[in-house]
C-alpha cells in the first residue's frame, strides 16, 4: 500500500470487518464507509453530503 505522503501521516493499518470499523472510526467517517460499502454492494454510485446520500443513485457502468 502506498500513500500520497509516503505514509508519514499513517500510524498503522489493518483489515477489519464493518462492525470493527464502527468501533474504530469516528462516527462521520464510519457513515461514509458504510454508504460506500452499500453502494458497492448495489453496483451504484452515491453522492454524499455530511455522510448522508443526496440526489438519485447513479448506476455504475461497465468496468474497462
Amino acid at each position: 500500500m502506498r500513500t500520497a505522503d509516503g505514509g508519514q501521516q499513517l500510524r498503522g493499518w489493518r483489515f477489519v470487518t464493518e462492525e470493527e470499523a464502527a468501533e474504530l472510526l469516528p462516527p462521520v467517517r464510519y457513515r461514509r464507509l458504510r454508504w460506500a460499502l452499500r453502494a458497492r454492494e448495489r453496483g451504484t454510485v452515491l453522492n454524499l453530503e455530511a455522510a448522508v446520500p443526496v440526489g438519485r443513485p447513479l448506476t455504475a457502468g461497465p468496468h474497462p
